[in-house]
């Protein structure tokens, strides 16, 4: 592990140490003495790490976090306790009990918001150990029921519950975190380019601490702790729970039946969170975890027409709530990508994509939102863009014989002709695949052997098709055949494909033997 160095230990998901020169606070205001200290004592952590002075770098680390715990500062006590960790394991072996130790010392003094940091930090901790030790430990059972033990003595179920507790403890004092604003640490958030939708767009879905530390709870739970062990037989839970509306939902109270469901617990916690959120009224919240809670059924269910009950339960979504013009256009996102995923861009899979062309009805979607400028308005053009791209490519024999047709395959999208040029080039010239390019490019603009063009059937369904079309016979030689959509006086094409191919003086006899009686004939 030594060697891996982890950058962090702690990938949060959502969170990064950054050194404090590349922090991005938004107050234009001095910063406070405080705040000049720790500036100037990151300064010196970064000076020594790149000299590889990394334990001088963790004596300082330390002087920061006890500085951070006097000062009840989270942000800091938190990157601070995240550089130390990694330079811990630069400079130890075997440091990571060492670092989840150092964790759970914190959890019992720190007050919130740093105690619910640390817990969701710790609860990653944890199920990075077992993940990296997994190999090494399957079918161990427990040796010690103490849990003080070292935990190179510990199951893996064990070292799991740990992690799990740890992320429930995260957010256990709703009321009490929600309090704190996304805002408020900055300078541990992994934050987009700023002027991006999509930052802004998470700033509204996840507006206070809660939320972001729910959703790290949620993804422990739903892609690691359910995950782990799935038993033969194992029970899940039902698809009309799964799907259920967001009302019947909210107060479905779950019986023993649905306990004994490998998922219960990531069901319970959806339940919790969403609860938390409707009863505080936080509607760009409660959208953003029910189409997540949504996402996460179609990926559980076992159904063969999951993406109807999928897009069955947006439509409930929509009518659930009076909605923002910007939320309804995230269920439309959610609606319009799921008719693409029931779709096929080739031939069609399933009757009702033949009868109802999911693609079209993606594509009706995206274009109720062209004036749209929101992060599901943009995710929508760029879909849009998908279903009507254009494409094609070509196949041909690497050898023709001379004097017959030339017969190539095409396979296409989205086109309703295509234009193709013919030149005879060297037999003994030698391309590699950026000098054929450069060299198709180049010829474009000169006048070919040949210049035809292929009408092509375009029913606008906007999946694949493929058709044939040749060209008369030709003599010995190397030819190069360009093609693109794209008119053929055109300076400049984009979709230029090119097909190299030989004619050959040879040429090929086959005879079909057909049996009658005791002899051959030639049919």
């Amino acid at each position: 592990m030594k060697n891996s160095a982890l950058l962090l230990i702690i990938t949060l998901t959502l969170w990064t140490c950054k050194s404090a020169q590349n922090s991005k606070a938004e107050s234009i205001s001095s910063p406070s003495f405080e705040e000049t200290t720790y500036q100037d004592q990151w300064k010196n952590v970064k000076r020594l790490e790149q000299k590889g002075a990394f334990k001088s770098a963790q004596v300082v680390c330390d002087s920061i976090l006890q500085q951070a715990i006097s000062n009840k500062n989270p942000n800091q006590l938190f990157k601070a306790l995240a550089h130390r960790s990694k330079y811990i394991h630069l400079i130890e072996e075997d440091a990571e009990e060492k670092i989840i130790g150092d964790f759970e010392a914190q959890i019992k003094t720190a007050e919130q918001p740093a105690k619910a940091l640390l817990h969701s930090a710790c609860g990653e901790l944890y199920r990075q150990y077992h993940d990296r030790n997994q190999w090494k430990r399957n079918n161990r059972s427990d040796v010690s029921a103490d849990s003080s033990a070292s935990l190179a003595y510990w199951s893996l179920e064990k070292i799991m519950q740990f992690a799990a507790k740890h992320h429930l403890k995260a957010i256990e004092q709703a009321e009490l975190i929600e309090s704190y604003p996304t805002q408020r640490f900055e300078t541990i958030l992994q934050e987009a380019p700023e002027q991006t939708t999509y930052l802004f767009y998470n700033k509204k879905a996840l507006p206070t601490l809660y939320e972001l530390l729910a959703k790290r709870s949620l993804a422990f739970f739903k892609y690691h702790c359910s995950r782990k062990t799935r038993p033969i037989g194992f029970q899940k839970v039902a698809d009309s729970i799964l799907f259920s509306p967001l009302d019947h939902f909210l107060k479905k109270e779950l019986s023993q039946q649905d306990q004994k469901a490998i998922d219960f617990q990531t069901l319970k916690l959806y339940q919790k969170v969403l609860q938390q959120l409707d009863q505080n009224k936080r509607l760009d919240a409660l959208l953003h975890f029910e189409l997540d809670r949504l996402e996460w059924a179609k990926q559980e269910s076992e159904k063969d027409k999951k993406q109807e009950l999928f897009r069955e339960a947006l439509g409930q979504l929509e009518k659930s709530r009076d909605w923002s013009s910007e939320q309804v256009s995230l269920i439309k996102l959610a609606l319009a990508e799921s008719y693409q995923s029931s779709s096929s861009l080739f031939k069609s899979r399933t009757k009702e994509d033949r009868e109802s062309n999911y693609l079209s009805q993606a594509l009706a979607i995206t274009q109720e939102f062209q004036n749209d400028s929101s992060y599901a308005g943009q995710r929508l053009k760029q879909l849009q863009a998908t279903i009507l791209q254009t494409d094609f490519s070509i196949t041909s024999e690497n050898t023709y014989p001379k004097g017959q047709a030339a017969l190539f395959f095409m396979n296409y999208r989205n086109l309703d002709s295509l234009n193709l040029k013919l030149y005879r080039i060297p037999q003994d010239l030698e391309l590699n695949h950026r000098q054929e390019r450069e060299m198709a490019l180049a010829l474009w603009r000169k006048n070919p052997l040949r210049n035809w063009s292929v009408e092509l059937k375009n029913p606008k369904d906007y999946r694949y098709h493929n058709t044939e079309f040749y060209t008369k016979g030709l003599e010995a030689g190397r030819y190069l055949l360009l093609a693109s959509s794209q008119v053929n006086n055109a300076e400049e094409v984009d979709d230029l494909a090119a097909v190299l191919f030989n004619v050959s003086n040879l040429s090929l006899h086959s005879i079909s033997l057909t049996k009658k009686g005791n002899l051959f004939t030639s049919a």
